[in-house]
C-alpha cells in the first residue's frame, strides 16, 4: 500500500504498473484514501469546543462598565437595579438581559444572545442554543455585575456555561456528522474516479474496471491537498492536489497508451 501511495503521489507513469491489481487490493487502498479525507474533519467534530480567547476578551472589554443589575437565582434572571432590561451591542453582537420579556427583538436579526426570566438563546453564532438557566448549576447566583466589573472568575462561569451546552449540541449531532463526512469522501472519490475513468476511456481500449482502480490510485494528491486544507486551513492545497490530480490522469493514460492501450493488449 505504501508504495501505491508513493507511486499515486509522486509517480503516475509508475502506477500503470499496478494494472491487474486484484479488487481488494484496491479497496483496502481506497478505505486508507477515506480515512485520510474524513481524519481532521471527525477529529474536530469529536473535539471539546471552546470559545477562542481574543473572542472572550471581545465581550468581556465592550461589557465593561455597563450597568448590569441582574442576577441568576433559583433559576431565574432577577433584576436588582431600578431598569427593567437592558440591550447594548459587542461588535455585531445585539445582548439582550430581559428579566420580565419587554423586548420585542427580531428573532432573524442575528447574531444575539437573549437572557430571559427562565433560558438564555444563542442565535447566529454558528451554533444555537437554548437553556433554561436551571439546567446551569454553573450559572446559578450569577451577578450580571461581576461581568461589568470584569471579573475574570464570573466570566469563566459564563463562557464556560455556553460551552457545555454547545459541546452536547455537537455531541447530539455528532453521528450525523461522521456520517455526513463519510457520505461525502465516498461522493468524492467514486464519482470523480469515474469521470477521470470514462474521459480516458475515450482514447484508450483498455478494459474499464481495471483502469477505474488506477485512476483511483492517481486520486492521492487530491487526498493529501484535503488532509493539509483540514489541517492547516490552506484551501490552495485542496486545489493543487485537483490540479494534480488531472495532471496525473493524463500522464497516466499517456503511459497506458504506449503500453498496449491503443489496441486489445489491455482489455482483460
Amino acid at each position: 500500500m505504501f508504495r501505491r501511495l508513493r507511486d499515486g503521489l509522486f509517480s503516475p507513469s509508475s502506477v500503470a504498473g499496478y494494472y491487474g491489481d486484484k479488487w481488494w487490493i484496491t479497496l483496502i487502498f481506497s478505505i486508507i484514501l477515506l480515512a485520510l479525507y474524513v481524519a481532521v474533519p471527525i477529529f474536530n467534530a469529536t473535539s471539546y469546543k471552546y470559545i477562542p480567547s481574543e473572542t472572550k476578551s471581545i465581550v468581556m472589554n465592550e461589557a465593561y462598565g455597563q450597568e448590569l443589575d441582574y442576577k441568576i437565582a433559583n433559576g431565574e434572571l432577577k433584576n436588582t437595579g431600578s431598569k427593567s432590561g437592558i440591550a447594548f451591542k459587542i461588535a455585531d453582537l445585539t445582548v439582550m438581559i430581559d428579566p420580565k420579556h419587554q423586548f420585542l427583538y427580531d428573532t432573524n436579526t442575528k447574531p444575539y444572545v437573549w437572557f430571559g426570566k427562565n433560558l438564555v438563546r444563542v442565535k447566529g453564532l454558528g451554533t444555537d442554543i437554548e437553556f433554561y438557566y436551571s439546567e446551569q448549576e454553573l450559572l446559578n447566583n450569577l451577578d450580571f455585575n461581576k461581568l461589568a466589573e470584569k471579573d475574570y472568575a464570573t466570566w469563566d462561569l459564563l463562557f464556560a456555561s455556553f460551552e457545555k451546552k454547545a459541546n452536547e449540541k455537537f455531541d447530539e449531532l455528532l453521528p450525523l456528522t461522521i456520517l455526513l463526512e463519510i457520505s461525502k469522501a465516498i461522493g468524492v472519490i467514486v464519482v470523480l474516479s469515474l469521470v477521470l475513468a470514462a474521459f480516458s476511456k475515450i482514447n484508450l481500449k483498455v478494459n474499464f474496471g481495471r483502469l477505474w482502480q488506477l485512476t483511483i490510485y492517481i486520486l492521492t494528491p487530491l487526498i493529501i491537498g484535503k488532509l493539509f486544507a483540514s489541517l492547516y486551513d490552506w484551501i490552495f492545497a485542496y486545489y493543487i492536489g485537483l490540479l494534480m490530480t488531472f495532471s496525473y490522469s493524463n500522464r497516466l493514460n499517456f503511459t497506458l497508451y504506449h503500453q498496449g492501450g491503443s489496441n486489445d493488449e489491455l482489455q482483460s
